[in-house]
C-alpha cells in the first residue's frame, strides 16, 4: 500500500492514540489530591489578591519578616488557584493541574515520536519522563513553568508557530520564576546548530526573538518590570537555598535519580551513531543544571528524551506510528475513558492534610494564639498551613519562601533543625508557644529547662482505621513563675 493510500485510510493512528494515552497518564499525575505545602501559600496569596484587588508587595504572613519587600513571582498562578476554587472548588484546581501535566506529557510523546519512527523508542523515553514526573510534578506553579518550557521546545521542533510564544511567555513570566530557561534552551540549540553547520541559525534566532519579546511583554503586570529581575535576585540568595532539598546537588538515590541516569545513558548511547551539536549542547547544559540542583531534573528529563530520540534504535516489533486498526482505536477510547474516570475521582477529597499537625494547631487556636498578636515557633510546613488557614492573622515564624526571608531567620531555623544556640533563637523571637516535631535536640533542650513545659504528645485517631496513636508533634509552653490559683488552693 502506498503512503498516500495509507494516509487516506480512516481511523485513529497508533501515534494519535498514544497522544491520548500519554495525555491521560499525565492528567492522572497532575490531578492528584492537593497537599503540597507550597501550594497552600500560593492559594492563600491568590485569595488575598482577589480580596484586596491588588498583589501584596510586603510580607503579609510572618512576624519574622513583617514589612520586608516581597515579589509575588507566581501571582497569576495564585489568582488562578483561588479563582478556579471559587467557581469549582478544589475539584477545579485538580482538573487545572491535570490539564497542565496532561498537555506536557502529550507534547513530550509527540516530539519524541516525530523524531523516531520506531514506536518503542519514544515509548521508553516518554515513559521515563512520566516516571520522573510522578514524583516531581507537584501541585504548584512549577507545572506552569514546565508546560511553558515544553511548549518552547515544541516551537523549536516545528510543532507550534513561533508567534504563540508571545502569550506563552507572558503567562510563564507571571506564573513561575523559571522563565529564563526559555532563552537558555533556544540559545543552546542555536549554538549547537552553528557548530553543526558554521552558519547563523536564522530560524532559531527568530524563535529567540519571539521568546525575548514575550518575556518583555511579561513586564505588563501588576508588579511591573521587577518581576523580570526576580530570577537574578533568587540566584543571589544562594546561602538561603543551601538547605532546601530541591536546590541540593544531584545524588544517585531513589527511583527518580536512577531513571534520570537512564535517560543520560540513553542520550550517550545515541551519540555512538551520530553526534549533532544541536542535541549535544542543550543536553549537556541542562544535565549539568540538574547535577547542580535536583529541581532541574524536571526540565532536563524533557530535553534528554527529545534529543536522544532520533538516533536510538530498537529492533523489537514492527509497530509503526501510522498503523491503524482495532488496537489504536481501543487504546484511544480506553485513554479517554481513563481520563474521564480520573475526572470523576477528582470530585472527592480535594485536599490532603495528612502530615500537618491539625490537632495541635486547633489547640493553639482555642488558646487564642492565632489572633495575629502572638508568636509560635514552628517548622516551614506548619507555616504554609497557617497562612492557608488564617491568612494575614497567621503570624508565622517561617514557611517555605526561603528566597524571601532575612538570613537571620533562616539561620535560626537551621539551629532549630540541626542544633546550635537554641537559647539565642528563643530569646530573639520570644515565642508564646512552640510547635515542633517529636525527637531531636531541640525537644531535649526544652525538656531540660525549667522555664518551658513540654506537653505530652496528643492522641490522634486515624480517620480510616479508628486506631489511636501518638502525634509526631509536641507543644511547649512557657512555665508560669507564679503558681496558678488551682495550685495555691491545693497547697495552702
Amino acid at each position: 500500500m502506498s503512503a498516500i493510500e495509507e494516509r487516506a485510510r480512516p481511523g485513529l493512528t497508533l501515534q494519535g492514540s498514544l497522544v491520548l494515552f500519554f495525555g491521560a497518564i499525565g492528567f492522572l499525575i497532575g490531578r492528584r489530591v492537593l497537599g503540597d505545602n507550597s501550594f497552600l501559600t500560593h492559594f492563600a496569596t491568590g485569595q488575598l489578591i482577589i480580596d484586596r484587588g491588588s498583589v501584596p508587595t510586603v510580607d503579609p504572613y510572618s512576624f519574622t519578616a513583617k514589612g520586608e519587600p516581597w515579589v509575588v513571582q507566581s501571582w497569576l498562578a495564585s489568582v488562578l488557584y483561588a479563582g478556579v476554587d471559587g467557581v469549582l472548588g478544589g475539584f477545579g484546581v485538580r482538573l487545572m493541574n491535570g490539564v497542565l501535566t496532561g498537555a506536557t506529557a502529550a507534547l513530550v510523546w509527540k516530539m519524541t515520536s516525530r523524531r523516531n519512527a520506531n514506536v518503542f523508542v519514544p515509548l521508553g523515553l516518554t515513559g521515563a519522563v512520566l516516571i520522573i514526573g510522578a514524583s516531581m510534578w507537584s501541585a504548584r506553579p512549577l507545572l506552569f513553568g514546565l508546560l511553558g518550557f515544553t511548549l518552547v521546545l515544541a516551537v523549536l521542533e516545528g510543532l507550534i508557530r513561533p508567534l504563540w510564544l508571545l502569550p506563552i511567555m507572558w503567562v510563564w513570566v507571571n506564573s513561575h520564576g523559571s522563565f529564563p530557561l526559555a532563552g537558555v534552551l533556544v540559545g543552546t540549540v542555536g549554538v549547537g546548530q552553528w557548530l553543526d553547520s558554521r552558519q547563523f541559525p536564522v530560524d532559531t534566532a527568530r524563535v529567540l526573538g519571539y521568546v525575548t519579546a514575550g518575556t518583555l511583554l511579561g513586564a505588563i503586570n501588576p508588579l511591573g518590570p521587577r518581576l523580570l529581575w526576580f530570577p537574578v535576585q533568587l540566584l543571589g540568595r544562594g546561602e538561603a537555598l543551601d538547605n532546601v532539598v530541591e536546590w541540593r546537588p544531584f545524588t544517585l538515590e531513589g527511583i527518580t535519580a536512577w531513571v534520570f541516569a537512564g535517560l543520560i545513558v540513553a542520550f550517550v548511547v545515541s551519540l555512538t551513531r551520530t553526534v549533532e551539536w544541536r542535541n549535544v549542547v542543550p543536553a549537556t547544559v541542562f544535565t549539568l543544571a540538574a547535577f547542580l540542583a535536583i529541581r532541574n531534573i524536571v526540565v532536563a528529563s524533557v530535553v534528554l528524551a527529545v534529543v536522544a530520540a532520533p538516533h536510538l534504535q530498537l529492533t523489537l516489533g514492527q509497530l509503526r506510528h501510522t498503523d491503524r486498526g482495532p488496537a489504536p482505536r481501543i487504546l484511544g477510547v480506553g485513554s479517554i475513558a481513563l481520563a474521564l474516570l480520573a475526572v470523576v475521582a477528582s470530585m472527592s477529597g480535594s485536599v490532603d492534610f495528612d502530615g500537618y499537625p491539625i490537632d495541635e494547631i486547633d489547640a493553639l487556636d482555642e488558646a487564642g494564639l492565632f489572633d495575629g498578636n502572638h508568636r509560635v515557633l514552628h517548622s516551614e510546613v506548619v507555616g504554609n498551613y497557617l497562612g492557608f488557614r488564617f491568612g494575614t492573622d497567621a503570624n508565622v515564624f517561617v514557611d517555605d519562601r526561603f528566597d524571601f526571608y532575612p538570613q537571620q531567620v533562616l539561620d535560626d531555623f537551621d539551629v532549630m533543625l540541626y542544633g546550635g544556640d537554641y537559647q539565642a533563637v528563643v530569646d530573639r523571637w520570644e515565642p508564646d508557644a512552640i510547635l515542633w516535631k517529636q525527637g531531636g535536640g531541640f525537644q531535649q533542650w526544652l525538656e531540660a529547662r525549667g522555664d518551658w513545659v513540654v506537653d505530652d504528645p496528643l492522641e490522634i485517631v486515624d480517620g480510616q482505621t479508628g486506631e489511636t496513636q501518638e502525634s509526631d508533634w509536641f507543644l511547649a509552653w512557657p512555665s508560669v513563675a507564679t503558681p496558678s490559683p488551682e495550685v495555691l488552693a491545693a497547697n495552702p
